[in-house]
């Protein structure tokens, strides 16, 4: 623990660096207190009061866009994505104008977790219901998750799988 970090800060570092052994010698930040009620998804989307997650029926808490089934594979987040103006797009054509999100997967296209990031800002995710925090690459959360049956046993993300992108809007005054 560092001389002037809170005991509370240090306990969390220290679960997260245990479901996320990469982060324990690389720069991060914790941004935010634990918040179950909403993860990465809703995150991504700009919601921090819902869990995005399809539940089959409406269920207090909890949203997925109507006529939207598929919550669980790369192909149907991008779809979603697709919904709040985002279009696929590379790594390479993130700046300053852009809000650009990266959704992680297994090789069998089961999505997994999407951070986010603003323009040239660090990159965000969403820990589960657990912290939101700041991270200057997406490879300290990857894996090598084959199947979606072994991400209860590896704590981690697999790796990236698809880059999206929309323009940013700045109000004026």
């Amino acid at each position: 623990m560092a001389a002037n970090e809170p005991r509370e800060e240090s306990e969390s570092r220290e679960e997260i660096e245990s479901d996320f052994p990469k982060l324990r010698n690389v720069p991060y930040r914790i941004a935010s207190d634990k918040n179950p009620r909403y993860n990465c998804v809703a995150f991504a989307a700009g919601d921090h009061e819902r869990f995005w997650q399809n539940l089959g029926h409406p269920t207090k808490g909890y949203f997925w866009p109507h006529g939207f089934s598929d919550d669980e594979t790369v192909d149907g987040w991008v779809r979603v994505f697709r919904l709040l103006n985002f279009e696929v797009s590379t790594k390479e054509e993130a700046g300053s104008g852009f809000e650009v999100i990266a959704i992680y997967g297994t090789h069998e296209g089961n999505a997994t977790h999407v951070a986010t990031r603003k323009g040239n800002d660090p990159w965000m995710s969403k820990l589960g219901k657990g912290h939101d925090i700041e991270h200057e690459t997406l490879e300290f959360l990857e894996c090598t998750v084959q199947h979606a049956s072994e991400y209860e046993h590896d704590p981690c993300y697999g790796r990236v799988a698809v880059y999206m992108k929309r323009k940013r809007y700045q109000l004026t005054h």
